[in-house]
Parts: structure tokens; C-alpha cells; sequence
């Protein structure tokens, strides 16, 4: 047995679930940042460095569309849920068939 075939079938499955978790944690910190880029640029030079929570303060609180911006918002949760589904279909916690 190759030392990647000892690695696949050995050390990775008692760490599949953690690295599910992990994975789906810095995932939606990652989708959800905002103070970075309000403290450092606000979004610029422009817009360059505007994100979806970003784009979703400036509509909701400075434009005052709040409407608009709860529905951005649903759309960030869909992005979210979804991006966390495809992360369980690869990482999720599965039992060995034998």
C-alpha cells in the first residue's frame, strides 16, 4: 500500500467530518465579509473591491432600497445554502462500503 493509499483509506475518513465542518465555517465567513472592506477601502478604488454584503449595506442603508436589499439578502442565504449543500455532497460525513 502506497503511503497516498494509506493516507485515503486511513487517516482522511475519521477527519472527513471535521474537515466538513471547517470547510463550511470559513466558507460563510468568507461570503459574509463586510468589515474588511468598509473599514480598509469602502468598496474601492470604484468599486473594485465590493462585495455582495458590501453591495447589499450600500442598497439597504445608504440608497435607503430596503426592500430591494431583503431580497439581496435572501439571495446571499440561497448562495449560502447552496454552497454549503455542494460542500456536504463533497466532504459530507458517508459510511465505507465494503
Amino acid at each position: 500500500m502506497t503511503p497516498l493509499e494509506t493516507f485515503w483509506h486511513v487517516t482522511l475518513p475519521p477527519l472527513r467530518f471535521t474537515l466538513f465542518v471547517f470547510t463550511c465555517i470559513t466558507t460563510v465567513l468568507a461570503m459574509k465579509t463586510f468589515d474588511y472592506i468598509f473599514t480598509e477601502a469602502q468598496g474601492g478604488p470604484g468599486s473594485a473591491s465590493s462585495v455582495l454584503t458590501y453591495t447589499l449595506y450600500k442598497i439597504s442603508f445608504v440608497n435607503l432600497d430596503l426592500g430591494y436589499g431583503a431580497a439581496m439578502s435572501f439571495f446571499l442565504l440561497a448562495v449560502i445554502l447552496l454552497s454549503t449543500g455542494m460542500i456536504y455532497l463533497l466532504w459530507g460525513r458517508r459510511e465505507e462500503r465494503r
